[in-house]
Parts: C-alpha cells; sequence; structure tokens
C-alpha cells in the first residue's frame, strides 16, 4: 500500500514537472508580450517628455538681445520637426536623400524664410550655385509626400522675403572671360538666372537688389567664401552668418550665430563683400542695367 502511493505520488511529481516544462515558457512568452505592451509605451513617452523639458530649459536660458536669430532658428528647426512627426503618427514617412547641391539650397532658403522686417541679408555668391535651383523645383514637385518647405525654389523664397521687407542685397561674381562665349554653357546660365530674375522681381521685391560683378580673375575670386551671407536686425544687436565650403571631400554650410559684429570670420566675409558693394561703374551692373546689356525683358508666359 505504502509503496503504491509512493509510486503514485512520485507520478504526479514527475507529471507535474513536466508540465510546467512545456507551459512556464508560455506563460514567461506572454507575460513577455503583455508588459512589452505597457511599459516600454510608457518609458518611450517619459523620455519623449525628458526631451522636450531640455528644450524648454535651453530655451530659458537663451535670453540675451543677441540671440535673437538663435530663437528663431530654433522654432522653425521645432516647427519642421514637428510636421516630421504628424506624418509619421499617420504611419508614412517619406525620405528623401538630398545631394549636397540640394541640400546647399534648403539651408540658405531656410534661413530666408524665417526673416523678416527689420532684417538685413547681403551675400555673395556665383551663378553656378543657382544652375539648378529652377530644376530642383519641378523635380521635387513631382512628389507629393514631400514636406512644403523643401518644395520651393531658392529664387522663390528672395521674392517672398523682399515682399515681409527683408532688404536683401546679393552680388553675383561673373567671369568675365567665359561669358562672351555666347554659345558657352556658363553664358547660356548666366543668361537663364537674369531671365529668371527679371521675371520673378517687380516693384512689389524692390527690397531685394541684385548687382553682377564681372572679374578676369574669375577662378582666384572663387576659390574661397563662396558662397555666403551676413544677416543682422537693425533693431537690436543679432548677428548671424551663413558660410559654405564646397571644397572639402565632404561640403558643409557653417552656421554662425554672433554675439557681436567683431567675430573674426565674420570681418573677414564682411570685408570680401564690401570689396563688391564699393565697385562702381563697368564693374558692377544692376539686374536691369546687366538684363539690358544680354538683351533680356520681362516674359510673362
Amino acid at each position: 500500500m505504502k509503496n503504491t502511493f509512493e509510486l503514485s505520488y512520485g507520478v504526479v511529481i514527475l507529471v507535474t514537472v513536466v508540465i510546467l516544462f512545456f507551459i512556464l515558457p508560455f506563460i514567461s512568452y506572454y507575460n513577455k508580450k503583455r508588459i512589452a505592451k505597457k511599459i516600454p509605451l510608457a518609458i518611450v513617452k517619459k523620455d519623449i517628455e525628458k526631451e522636450a523639458k531640455k528644450i524648454d530649459k535651453l530655451i530659458e536660458g537663451l535670453d540675451k538681445e543677441s540671440d535673437f536669430y538663435k530663437l528663431r532658428y530654433i522654432a522653425y528647426r521645432i516647427k519642421v520637426e514637428l510636421n516630421k512627426y504628424n506624418l509619421m503618427s499617420n504611419g508614412i514617412y517619406p525620405q528623401f536623400c538630398l545631394d549636397h547641391r540640394m541640400y546647399f539650397m534648403y539651408i540658405f532658403r531656410s534661413v530666408l524664410d524665417i526673416l523678416g522686417k527689420g532684417d538685413v541679408y547681403r551675400t555673395v555668391t556665383t551663378i553656378d550655385i543657382w544652375q539648378f535651383d529652377e530644376d530642383d523645383k519641378k523635380l521635387l514637385d513631382g512628389y507629393p509626400g514631400l514636406q512644403k518647405e523643401y518644395k520651393k525654389s531658392f529664387l522663390k523664397s528672395n521674392v517672398e522675403a523682399a515682399k515681409r521687407l527683408v532688404n536683401i542685397e546679393r552680388f553675383f561674381i561673373i567671369d568675365e572671360l567665359a561669358s562672351k562665349n555666347i554659345n558657352s554653357a556658363y553664358s547660356i546660365n548666366l543668361r537663364d538666372t537674369v531671365q529668371r530674375l527679371v521675371n520673378e522681381l517687380d516693384h512689389d521685391t524692390r527690397e531685394c537688389k541684385i548687382f553682377f560683378c564681372p572679374t578676369k580673375n574669375y577662378v582666384n575670386e572663387t576659390k574661397k567664401d563662396i558662397a555666403f551671407a551676413l544677416i543682422r536686425n537693425e533693431e537690436n544687436t543679432s548677428f548671424m552668418y551663413l558660410y559654405s565650403n564646397n571644397t572639402d571631400m565632404l561640403p558643409s554650410i557653417e552656421m554662425n550665430f554672433l554675439d557681436n559684429n567683431e567675430e573674426v570670420n565674420y570681418q573677414r566675409l564682411y570685408k570680401k563683400l564690401k570689396y563688391y558693394r564699393d565697385k562702381s561703374g563697368s564693374e558692377k551692373f544692376s539686374l536691369e542695367q546687366m538684363a539690358k546689356k544680354l538683351g533680356i525683358s520681362k516674359n510673362n508666359n
């Protein structure tokens, strides 16, 4: 009787162990799934709240008059990122890989888009940088899922900024020798750029002043510090500049928010800007003069 009881008891234990051996993994798996559904979501949300508080703390620390442009650009970037998050929340978020040329235009365009009345934008550039601007706009228009801040030409940003009474001065350095050959790719690009500017700029955009500075020493003059933009506000001490470096293996744009106008690089760039601003006579042509020189008139088609 005792042996039978011990045997039965042993069988029960063995069966229980076997059952637990097979059931416990399923219980563990179920619990993990249940926890995974609840705890990580809460943790991730808490992480997001923590990062949002960091943004608040960062903004609280920017309370000097010279932080004016920093705050405006931070506000712009937050708005852009929120647009992206809205797309993600809908389940589809297209990512577009812009090449460095298109991204270069995007950065300069994004700065122009945050400027308003009282802002002064001075820039030195070449027509080579503008060569693909309109082509990019047509290309990007073909993608309905692309954020609207990408789907605008750089010229359009200039026009809109001028209408907001941003004071713009743009100096194009022109290759005088290459432009004399009317059949050269450079000369055609020059004419196309001037035609676009003439078509888009009118009395509503008189705050946008365009100048062309021909040079026989084009290669040396455009070897460094092309293109750049110096930005200041007429009502406070805030400065910033954009400086492109297209000569490195990895092209870059430096965005510098200045505390004052004594910053060394700013002064170097301002000196170059002044060199072109001070030109006169045959050394510098307004947009109207260049259009007349090339026989270009407004095309309303």
